[in-house]
């Protein structure tokens, strides 16, 4: 039986790449961590305004990364350009490897913001990436061209403060821009203030930010681009601070609606409609659509969808650091019978009711399924000269999960064939039109097969691939002579 598996994980990152695949936008090969901004009046040389950005590069590909180049680009807190460090760059990264890189460089201005720009090689590959950021501990955020779909993602693009020393208010204006295409709610501004050596004072700030363009408080709409402003009593006397934002997405069964098919050579699901659960019981109905995207027709089609739910746990990088991240593990599965036969390009809608996975953070599914004729003429006509050990009567046919293989193998030659070998291969057409062996079963008749003979085999394949032809061969050893009959018992009496 053919398996699929689809994931639908709402990772970030997966929605960075399906909205840069969009965009003919690579998802990047290099996976950021141990990230470290630190910024002092003067260095060692006396230069002042001394910025410096430190980090892991790990190669998440199967190919080298190649003359990579790093720079960084400093900004206003509302968005004005003020200075751009010279390229670092690293000559190899191999496979899995994480490499260490610094960027830094003097007579920075006090800034708001950065982008990180990366620029390499990888395979055939020339890639380039955004990174956003603002804060001095959290790793920048992948910039896309397009929005990403189904989720909501809000960062902060800058922010400027104006401070004064005598009443310890401040007035601060902080731009924050949501990256996804659904709304973000309770979104939520965290401020924490650093004496000279990056450790935290005083009391952290924090609070949900006043209505926009949405018109609520705590939301900022998909897509907006949009600046908080905000007067701030009793601050401590600091020497930096960073500030964080916290949303809340809309629950999964809401965001999760939705998607187009990828019009791929396989059996796909697409444009699910997920209701609101019930109350009490939690039972949700599911709508979908399913489309045989193969080149030939499937029956037996099963789609079981795996629901997902998200934890967070504390965990520790390589610098000891503690932070918060996000697990997801599956802990329901719901199989889903698709009826009768799904002609090539049909499409067929499909609904179930679910329990006990209202919570549900996402979701995968997997396709199981089975050529609609398995019963074909073989691909390739067998000898049937006299002189040849040759198969008649084959067949193949599907018995619930379960294939049976029979045939007749019958010794056409002058003498007898020893330990006959009967080899089936299971064929289907790939996506270029060219077939392909997907399963191979082999019986061996023991001893020898006498001239004339016919012997019957059978062979079973469970939960079988998907299809469409096969195709068989014998071979055997030289038995000699025909076996001699067994000899006459004795008269009786004697």
């Amino acid at each position: 039986m053919r398996i699929l598996a689809a994931t639908l994980f709402l990772a970030l990152a997966a929605f960075a790449a399906r909205a840069a695949a969009e965009e003919d936008e690579p998802a990047p090969k290099v996976k950021i961590s141990d990230w470290l901004f630190e910024r002092q009046r003067k260095d060692i040389s006396g230069a002042t305004g001394l910025v410096r950005a430190t980090m892991k590069l790990r190669n998440i590909s199967p190919d080298r990364i190649e003359d990579l180049s790093a720079r960084i680009v400093f900004y206003e807190g509302l968005g004005a350009k003020l200075r751009e460090t010279p390229a670092f760059r690293l000559a190899e990264i191999k496979p899995g490897e994480a490499q260490p890189l610094v960027i830094q460089d003097v007579f920075v201005p006090v800034f708001g913001s950065y982008e990180l720009y990366l620029d390499y090689r990888c395979g055939k590959e020339k890639l380039s990436h955004r990174y956003q950021g603002s804060s001095p501990v959290t790793p920048p955020s992948l910039m896309t061209k397009r929005l990403l779909p189904l989720t909501a993602q809000v960062v902060v693009l800058g922010q400027e403060i104006i401070y004064d020393q005598r009443t310890r208010a401040a007035n601060l204006a902080v731009r924050l821009k949501n990256l996804g295409e659904l709304d973000a709610g309770g979104v939520t501004l965290h401020m924490n203030f650093y004496d000279d050596k990056s450790k935290p004072i005083g009391k952290p700030l924090s609070g949900v930010i006043e209505a926009g363009a949405a018109g609520k408080p705590g939301v900022v709409k998909g897509g907006e681009d949009r600046i908080v402003r905000l007067t701030l009593q009793g601050l401590p006397s600091y020497s930096g601070f960073d500030i964080r934002v916290t949303f809340s997405e809309p629950p999964a069964w809401e965001r999760l609606s939705g998607s187009d098919f990828q019009n791929k050579p396989e059996v796909e699901v697409a444009h699910l409609r997920f209701s609101s659960p019930e109350a009490g019981t939690g039972k949700m109905h599911v709508e979908a659509k399913v489309r045989n995207g193969l080149a030939e027709a499937v029956s037996g089609t099963v789609i079981t969808f795996i629901f997902y739910e998200e934890k967070e746990e504390t965990v520790k990088d390589e610098m000891r650091r503690e932070f918060k991240e996000k697990r997801i593990s599956a802990f329901k599965r719901e199989p889903v019978e698709v009826p009768g036969r799904l002609d090539a390009g049909v499409v067929k809608d499909i609904s179930f009711d679910v329990t006990g996975v209202a919570q549900f953070a996402s979701f995968s599914y997997e396709v199981a399924y089975q050529a609609a004729e398995t019963e074909k003429t073989p691909t390739t006509p067998q000898a049937d000269d006299a002189g040849e050990v040759v198969v008649e009567n084959a067949s193949a046919k599907k018995n619930g999960n379960v294939v049976v293989i029979k045939a007749d193998v019958i010794n056409r030659r002058r003498t007898a064939a020893k330990d006959v070998n009967v080899v089936f291969e299971l064929r289907r057409k790939n996506a270029e039109g060219v077939e392909e062996t997907v399963h191979t079963v082999k019986h061996v008749i023991e001893g020898l097969t006498n001239p004339g003979e016919t012997k019957s085999v059978e062979m079973t394949v469970e939960n079988p691939p998907a299809f469409t032809s096969y195709f068989y061969s014998v071979s055997y050893s030289e038995g000699g002579p025909a076996a001699p009959a067994a000899p006459l018992p004795p008269p009786a009496g004697r």
